[in-house]
Order: structure tokens, then sequence, then C-alpha cells
């Protein structure tokens, strides 16, 4: 079973570490958008500090070998 986080008196409930987001569920999720399998359309483009990550993650490799 997983460990509960620290409690926060603030906001009276028990919290997580933060962590780093997941390369491939943000391009899984922005596809989705993109066709229109998510149940809200697109805003605009990609944008912000994670955005070229999914990309960059996932660029499709060309072998040049028949």
């Amino acid at each position: 079973m997983k460990e509960i986080g620290p409690y926060d008196g603030g906001v009276h409930m028990f919290v997580e570490d933060t962590r780093s987001p997941d390369p491939r569920q943000l391009h899984f999720m922005r596809w989705l958008v993109e066709n229109n399998h998510f149940d809200r359309p697109a805003v605009g483009p990609a944008s912000g500090e994670f955005a070229d990550v999914a990309l960059e993650a996932f660029k499709p490799v060309v072998d040049s070998q028949p």
C-alpha cells in the first residue's frame, strides 16, 4: 500500500510530494484533444513549458533502409 504523504493543516488534507509530469502522458492527452476524443475541444495550439517536452519525446524515427 502506498504511504500517505504529510498532512497540511492549512488546507486540512494530506499532500503528495511534487513530481515531474510524464511526457508520454502529456503527448497522449494532446493527441486525445487534437483528434476530438476528449470531452472538450482544444483552446489553442500546444504551449507552455511542457509543450516541447511532449513533442520531442515522440518524434517519429525514420529508417532509411528499405
